[in-house]
């Protein structure tokens, strides 16, 4: 393979997020997500991971309406961001992070906060056996 052929995640990953962002202003877009500085960007690496107590059901579905935009693998890429700025515990190679990403954005799905305003302080827990915790289920 040609150096020429070589598209590298990166690339990607900056064509996915131009797509998304295109035209818009990210604060206004994604409020939650920008005033806690969540990096829509996980082809790099962050150095100083967000402490997961700082996420809130508003950062959660900030995140779920940037991967819904997207349209591809929408569960997949909610883990990818959620991995690169927060310390899950996880790593993404075990098959462990499958079942959080399936079980979390299925809890998204059900959850209905985008019409409760006051839940969206609520902090987004998850235990150790992977299943969501959540006053708004």
């Amino acid at each position: 393979m040609d150096e020429e052929d070589y598209i590298d995640s990166n690339y990607i990953w900056q064509r996915r997020i131009s797509r998304v962002l295109h035209n818009s202003d990210i604060s206004s877009r994604f409020p939650y997500a920008a005033a806690l500085g969540v990096e829509f960007n996980p082809a790099f690496e962050r150095s100083v991971k967000i402490p997961v107590d700082l996420l809130v059901n508003g950062v959660i579905l900030d995140i779920h309406n940037f991967v819904r935009t997207l349209k591809k693998v929408a569960c997949h890429h909610l883990f990818d961001i959620l991995h690169f700025n927060f310390d899950l515990g996880l790593s993404s190679d075990s098959p462990e992070c499958f079942n959080f990403a399936y079980t979390l954005y299925r809890a998204i799905k059900f959850c209905d906060v985008a019409r409760k305003f006051r839940k969206y302080y609520r902090t987004f827990l998850c235990s150790r056996k992977l299943k969501i915790q959540s006053k708004c289920l």
